[in-house]
């Protein structure tokens, strides 16, 4: 009888056994699948948020753009050549702080891959 229980018991701690190593041969895919699900999660978030940061960006180059044509444009376009002689060059005159706002707006564009 002892012996009847002793082998019953090795059965049933050899099953044990047999069942913990399947179930972990299991969860570690299980755990990886999380790992990466939470991986794509987070850097959707962060994309999100770059795409947040340029369109912010985006909305004050608009504004500046827009300000630029309506109030300033008009004054440099009376005497536009005499400013690039100025400057010396149309690349000069273009990065000059009276065309900043003009200047600023192609670039959030250009980060995008548009130009």
């Amino acid at each position: 009888m002892d012996g009847d229980r002793w082998l019953a018991g090795k059965t049933s701690l050899a099953s044990l056994a047999a069942s913990h190593h399947l179930a972990s041969r299991f969860s570690h895919p299980v755990d990886r699948l999380r790992e990466t699900r939470s991986a794509q999660r987070d850097a959707r978030l962060s994309a999100l948020q770059q795409v947040k940061e340029f369109l912010t960006r985006d909305e004050e180059v608009r504004r500046l753009a827009q300000q630029f044509l309506a109030e300033k444009l008009p004054a440099i376009q009376a005497n536009v050549d005499d400013r690039i002689k100025r400057h010396g060059a149309v690349r000069r005159f273009y990065l000059s702080a009276e065309m900043k706002d003009f200047a600023s707006g192609p670039l959030p564009l250009e980060q995008m891959g548009h130009s």
